[in-house]
């Protein structure tokens, strides 16, 4: 009896197994350029952030902007991303709400600590013709 209930089971997931395959996330290719304006006095450490684990990805000075690059082993699933800025000799660190970034997007981090703020925006990338 156990045997035939053992070999229904696994008869039924043998055959649903082409139904519950689905095509796995969009992995990105290539590193992410990340445009980052900080607005405050002081140097921001810029790290991603998912479940806890920070990993570095570069530094900004204070009072003005930097491109930084994330590598795309440091894109989220589903291609999202969430970035902690941590201010060199301050105690508040920002953390972004997570986003989503299409094939053609970036993200750009502007940090406002007058504000007790940072603010992640995902905007298309420009194409040569968007040139002026």
């Amino acid at each position: 009896m156990m045997l035939v209930k053992a070999l229904m089971v696994g008869a039924f997931f043998l055959g649903c197994a082409p139904a519950m395959h689905r095509a796995g996330p969009m992995i990105r290719s290539g590193d992410v350029q990340l445009v980052v304006t900080n607005d405050g006095w002081l140097d921001q450490v810029i790290y991603t952030y998912y479940l806890g684990q920070k990993n570095r990805i570069g530094t900004i000075t204070g009072l003005s902007t930097g491109v930084l690059r994330i590598p795309s082993r440091l894109i989220g699933p589903d291609n999202t991303v969430q970035l902690l800025a941590h201010p060199i000799g301050g105690d508040t660190d920002f953390v972004t709400d997570v986003v989503t970034l299409g094939s053609d997007d970036h993200p750009e981090l502007t940090i406002n600590p007058a504000l007790n703020s940072a603010f992640l925006a995902v905007l298309p990338n420009k194409s040569p013709d968007d040139q002026p």
